[in-house]
């Protein structure tokens, strides 16, 4: 009798770890379903896991360029995400309206452009705030992403833009070209499923964008938002609901 009771004993224990084992696997899970797309874990994105061939041409800067920048990437059918502080925004709300009207993602890099690792917690979210603000004032939709200036943030930049409901976007390959030539020769040599292309606002941009669709096209890749990009992720399909606070 005392080694039958000993053997079940044994079992009951190892059905115990089993059960325990499972447990400890489904709260991982759903804690994983439930993260916020929009903060990848809690971590910036610099790139995003596609399918296909698709990638997302992201410009920082501001000034006259924005409109002939606009007017290139509709002229060769290119979707764009484009990065300016939210105090651009307050004194060109014509401009911000007229690249959202164009088809263009307008986002933020902050109210000023200004490091971002510096600020208080309570600053840094009150700016980020302020310049999401301003955004969904000037294009209808909701500001979704923040662009640390020079890609510098840390872990409070991180914290403060989830709780204003921005995810932090670095990225993949920086197109840094003073020529046209050399913009799109770094562009075309930074294309990788799921890449996420950082360009400047310039002439030499402006000037780069209908051979860098010919060259996209030559090798089978699509230009798309980051928005659309992100909404091709796995698991990040309902970041496309968040277009309205």
């Amino acid at each position: 009798m005392v080694v039958v009771s000993l053997a079940r004993l044994r079992r009951a224990l190892v059905w115990v770890c089993v059960v325990a084992l499972l447990g400890a696997v489904v709260r991982w899970g759903m804690r994983a379903a439930s993260a916020d797309p929009l903060t990848h874990g809690g971590a910036a994105i610099s790139r995003l896991q596609v399918a296909g061939r698709a990638i997302a041409l992201t410009f920082d800067g501001s000034g006259t360029d924005l409109e002939a920048l606009a007017a290139s990437l509709g002229a060769s059918s290119l979707p764009a995400t484009i990065f300016v502080t939210g105090a651009f925004a307050l004194a060109q709300p014509h401009t911000v309206g007229d690249l959202t009207r164009a088809g263009l993602e307008v986002e933020t890099v902050g109210w000023d452009g200004g490091d971002l690792t510096g600020q208080s917690a309570a600053t840094l979210e009150a700016s980020l705030q302020r310049s999401a603000a301003r955004l969904t004032a000037d294009t209808g939709n909701a500001a979704l992403f923040l662009r640390p200036p020079a890609g510098h943030y840390n872990a409070a930049t991180l914290r403060a833009a989830e709780r204003v409901g921005l995810g932090v976007v670095t990225w993949t390959s920086a197109v840094d070209g003073r020529q046209s030539t050399a913009v799109v020769d770094q562009v075309l040599a930074g294309l990788r499923p799921g890449a996420i292309l950082r360009l400047p606002v310039t002439p030499a941009s402006v000037a780069a964008i209908p051979q860098i669709a010919v060259g996209l096209r030559m090798r089978g890749y699509e230009a798309l938002t980051l928005q659309a990009l992100l909404a091709m992720a796995e698991g990040a399909a309902e970041v496309s609901l968040r277009s309205t606070p």
